[in-house]
């Protein structure tokens, strides 16, 4: 069975249960947004990072304003709204997986929408043009990023609770911090790219990912395919095993084995990820058991350290690179 296929069953279970966990907190926010309930701030709760009339529309609105732009490219309705919802999806996929397991950064690959569309229906049931357009679309804003916007507005927002900052003036400032990096960056990397050449920046980028994205796209629309019994089996065996992951972690407190390790233990990221958690858990281990919970706390900030050391050194390299015209030191992703 496809690794691929086992993944996006996985996924989409792992997805499906975080929106059953959080039924009652959206039953809240549905009730405050038709007026049968008071708001969570005259209550005095901490209020929501926007009010649940704003964030209603604001998903209606965008929802539609990007259907009718991928129609209006050349895709249909349906696939256009099809690929709205697996987006949605990924976002609500990645935020839980990365703040709830604390990884650098994660990427849904096997989520495309593409490929689990064609996974579920077969290429064959797409038009060209269809293809097309997803295919591009998803490449630059769904699949192939190194750090995904909405696990980070999470953190944001959880950074507000702690520091008893008001959510609100967090969100306006992230968003504001938001739209001034997409400006500076597209005008830089344009900048750049036209002066120094696309063969002069980064290969995977410029050259060996656009490549690998036209040719998938190739594959779609030339070998197409119908539906594949084995690819929904795979599917359904990847979501039963994160099923049974979930059901027993919570059952036994004592169970090892976490369903985000298995969606995203496999391939690239879980080769570059597997030697720090095997360490972070090992030290963990031996502080739990031979010293207590509360060295573990005094130890919290001493590990909190070493991170920001990491990035301080590399954010050090970086200017000194700028400054000199020089390629040197990379913090990964």
């Amino acid at each position: 069975m496809c690794i691929r296929d086992r993944y996006q069953g996985a996924f989409l279970v792992y997805v499906a249960y975080g929106l059953w966990v959080a039924r009652g907190h959206l039953a809240e926010m549905w009730d405050s947004f038709l007026g049968r309930r008071r708001t969570r701030a005259a209550e005095g709760a901490r209020p929501e990072a926007m009010s649940a009339p704003m964030a209603f529309w604001g998903l209606l609105v965008g929802g539609l304003m990007v259907i009718v732009w991928l129609n209006v490219a050349g895709m249909s309705l349906l696939v256009a709204a099809l690929t709205w919802a697996v987006f949605l999806i990924i976002c609500w996929g990645m935020a839980r997986l990365v703040v709830e397991s604390g990884i650098l950064f994660a990427k849904a690959t096997q989520m495309r929408p593409s490929l689990v569309l064609t996974g579920l229906a077969g290429s064959a049931a797409f038009a060209p043009a269809s293809l097309t357009i997803l295919n591009f679309t998803e490449y630059v804003y769904m699949y192939d990023l190194k750090s995904f916007l909405m696990p980070q507005i999470m953190h944001g927002l959880k950074m507000a609770d702690d520091a008893r900052i008001d959510r609100r003036h967090m969100y306006y400032a992230m968003a504001i911090a938001v739209a001034v990096a997409i400006l500076v960056s597209y005008w830089a990397s344009l900048q750049v790219a036209y002066a120094k050449g696309a063969l002069a920046m980064h290969p995977w980028f410029f050259l060996s990912g656009p490549r690998s994205n036209a040719e998938s796209l190739r594959n779609m629309i030339v070998n197409q395919t119908g539906v594949e019994l084995d690819r929904l089996i795979a599917l359904g065996a990847g979501g039963l095993i994160c099923a049974l992951l979930i059901r027993a972690r919570q059952l036994f407190l004592w169970f090892p084995l976490h369903p985000i390790a298995y969606i995203l233990g496999d391939g690239f990221q879980g080769s570059l990820r597997w030697l720090p958690f095997l360490i972070g858990w090992a030290l963990k281990s031996l502080v739990l058991r031979y010293g207590s919970v509360g060295l573990y706390r005094r130890l919290q900030p001493a590990a909190l350290g070493l991170v920001l050391g990491e990035y301080s050194a590399g954010a050090l390299w970086l200017a000194i690179n700028g400054i000199l015209h020089t390629t040197g030191y990379r913090i990964f992703p």
